[in-house]
């Protein structure tokens, strides 16, 4: 368990990361000037995109790329 002296330092990262937008929000902002449909769009890229990296963990994939190097670096050649 947690103690207070832990808590307030976990407490205030948390805040942090929370509270100060990353470059997707920038970019979904970014497209909002175009249109609404833009900013949809982005945004919904986004979202899978998370959705696929939560799965790829779930799934244990770092476990696989650390077994099998080559995996990552066809997942990085594919991406690229």
């Amino acid at each position: 368990m947690m103690s207070l002296a832990q808590l307030l330092p976990f407490a205030l990262a948390s805040a942090l990361v929370i509270g100060v937008p990353g470059p997707a929000t920038f970019f979904v902002l970014g497209q909002a000037q175009a249109s609404r449909r833009h900013a949809a769009r982005a945004t919904l890229g986004i979202v899978l995109g998370d959705v696929l990296l939560m799965t790829a963990s779930a799934l244990g994939f770092a476990a696989l790329v650390t077994r099998w190097p080559l995996l990552l670096m066809a997942v990085k050649l594919g991406g690229a």
